[in-house]
C-alpha cells in the first residue's frame, strides 16, 4: 500500500476512531449517564435529557402547548377544537317544567320534568299524604281527569296496574309531569273538585282536513270523522268502528305522536308508525294534518 493509499485510509476511518469505548470518551459518559438517571427516576431522567439539545419537532412531545404558545391554540398551526363549543348554547337535556294544580290544596306548582309531584308539592308547603315514597305502599294515590300515560310517568310504580293508570291515577312520589294538568291527591274523598275543572281543562286541538282545505278545533273526546261531519266536511267512511278502513288517513310522521286510536282493528303497528289512521276511532292528542284520502 502507497503512503498516499495509507493516508486516504487513515482520513476515512479517522471518524471511526472517535466511536471510543473507554471511560473518558464524551458518548460513554452520555451513556452512562443516562443509564444513571433512568434508575433513579423518571424526574432525573427528564433533567439529563434536558441536558442534550433535541431537535425542534420533538421539543414538545406529550405537552399541549409549548412555552411561546399563546392559550388555546394548536402548536400545529390548527385552531383549538374546543374554540367551537359554545358555552351558550342550549342543554339538551336541560329540564322542562309544567304546572301541575293541586286541586286539594288550591295551588298550582310550577315542576321540571325530574322532579316528582310529591317532592315539588313538599317544596311548595303543602301537605300531601305519603309513606313509603317509592311506589310501593299506595298512600300518595292521586287522580287526574284524563289517562295519567298523556300528561306523567311514573318511575318506579309497584302498587298501580295499567287499568287504573288509564282512568287517571298516579302515584305521586314517583309521578314526574310531562304537561301541564290537575291532580286530586285525595281522589277517595268524592269526585265533586272535578265539577268545574272538567269543563275548563277540556282540551281541543287543531286539525287540518287537507282535502276539504279546513281545519277544526278538536275536542280530545271527540273522533276526527265525527267532529268533520258535524262540520259538513266530505269524508269517507263505512263501519265506523274501525273495521273496514274505509276512513283511513295519512299524516306526516308517525301518527302515535298526534292522535290516538280507540278500537283499530285494520291497521297494524308499522302502518301506523308510517302516519295513518282511522278517523273514526282517532282522538286528536296534538295540533296536526291530515291527507283524507291517501290512496
Amino acid at each position: 500500500m502507497s503512503s498516499d493509499d495509507h493516508g486516504r485510509q487513515h482520513s476515512e476511518e479517522a471518524p471511526d476512531s472517535e466511536r471510543c469505548d473507554g471511560s473518558d470518551c464524551p458518548r460513554t459518559k452520555r451513556r452512562l449517564l443516562l443509564k444513571s438517571a433512568a434508575a433513579s427516576g423518571t424526574v432525573a431522567l427528564a433533567g439529563c435529557l434536558g441536558m442534550f439539545e433535541l431537535p425542534e419537532d420533538q421539543r414538545y412531545v406529550g405537552r399541549s402547548d409549548p412555552p411561546d404558545a399563546e392559550p388555546g391554540t394548536d402548536p400545529d398551526g390548527g385552531e383549538d377544537p374546543d374554540d367551537d363549543e359554545d358555552p351558550n348554547d342550549d342543554d339538551p337535556d336541560e329540564a322542562q317544567a309544567f304546572d301541575v294544580d293541586f286541586l286539594r290544596e288550591e295551588t298550582t306548582v310550577n315542576i321540571p320534568n325530574d322532579e316528582n309531584l310529591l317532592e315539588a308539592g313538599e317544596e311548595a308547603g303543602l301537605d300531601l299524604p305519603n309513606q313509603c315514597r317509592s311506589g310501593v305502599c299506595g298512600v300518595c294515590k292521586a287522580k287526574t281527569n284524563r289517562d295519567a300515560t298523556e300528561v306523567q310517568e311514573m318511575d318506579g310504580n309497584q302498587y298501580l296496574d295499567d287499568d287504573e293508570i288509564a282512568e287517571g291515577y298516579l302515584l305521586t312520589c314517583v309521578s314526574y309531569p310531562r304537561a301541564d294538568f290537575p291532580v286530586d291527591t285525595n281522589p277517595d274523598e268524592g269526585d265533586d273538585i272535578w265539577d268545574d275543572v272538567d269543563e275548563e281543562d277540556d282540551a281541543t286541538h287543531a286539525v287540518e282536513f287537507q282535502n276539504n282545505a279546513a281545519t277544526l278545533d278538536i275536542s280530545e273526546d271527540e273522533t276526527l270523522l265525527d267532529a268533520g261531519l258535524d262540520e259538513g266536511l266530505d269524508l269517507p267512511y263505512q263501519c265506523e268502528v274501525g273495521v273496514c278502513g274505509q276512513c283511513k288517513a295519512k299524516t306526516d310522521g308517525d301518527a302515535n305522536e298526534v292522535q290516538e286510536m280507540d278500537g283499530n282493528q285494520y291497521l297494524d303497528d308499522d302502518e301506523i308508525e308510517d302516519g295513518y289512521l282511522l278517523t273514526c276511532v282517532s282522538y286528536p292528542r296534538a295540533d296536526f294534518s291530515i291527507d283524507e284520502n291517501p290512496e
